[in-house]
């Protein structure tokens, strides 16, 4: 598990030769995507997916031109399709490993919406299962909330208001954006610290799922 992760880590690496602020954005959206799964669901494995598929889920950046991702201003609309690519691009990298596929259909989903308004492929409703709307979700909040190189970040209440108003228009899941709101009422903040994964799976001699996946990614 652990060469896993570390593999997975060094592949993300590259993309912040790309964009500097992506990587610490992918460990914070992993971390939290995680997290609110935790709330969610029971089973470890579920925790797992979502860790990997938030910290992966930007690869398709690595195709993204610089002059795009660091352009301080707003994109002209040719600019804004070629950088909309990179969630496609992020499941088309994916894709070609079997053994990355579950983390590809939810990594990839990060900018779809409830109603059919987001990308790469307009999916919407019952298309959207609960982990790629957990994912949506922790997508928006930390991208608001954290710094970038052309604006400050955002405070959590004001987040969670924006997060509010994409619920109310249908856009955004409901009931995953009531539980991110009760973990930053109890305090939540997301964390910055290195991932110790035991803590998380316990004794994986005993996670049947967790011994799948190591066998098909070994």
């Amino acid at each position: 598990m652990e060469q896993f992760i570390e593999a997975l880590k060094t592949l993300v690496l590259l993309v912040d030769l790309q964009s500097s602020f992506t990587v610490r954005y992918s460990s914070s959206i992993a971390a939290l995507a995680r997290d609110i799964a935790a709330e969610m669901f029971e089973s470890r494995f579920d925790f797992f997916v979502m860790y990997i598929a938030g910290f992966i889920h930007d690869l398709g950046k690595l195709k993204t031109p610089v002059e795009i991702l660091h352009k301080p201003g707003k994109l002209t609309r040719s600019e804004r399709y070629v950088m909309n690519l990179h969630a496609s691009n992020t499941f088309k990298f994916l894709s070609k490993y079997s053994n990355l596929d579950e983390f590809a259909a939810i990594a990839s989903l990060h900018h779809e919406r409830l109603d059919g308004s987001g990308y790469p492929w307009g999916l919407k409703g019952n298309e959207l299962g609960m982990r790629a709307r957990i994912l949506q979700v922790a997508d928006v909040f930390t991208a608001l909330t954290e710094n970038r190189p052309y604006r400050k970040g955002m405070s959590n209440e004001d987040v969670l208001r924006i997060i509010e108003g994409e619920v109310d228009k249908g856009r955004l899941d409901g009931d995953v954006y009531r539980v991110l709101k009760e973990m930053v009422k109890n305090g939540y903040r997301i964390s910055k610290d290195e991932v110790v994964f035991a803590e998380f799976f316990g004794d994986m001699e005993e996670c049947e799922a967790v011994r799948k996946v190591l066998k098909r990614v070994s």
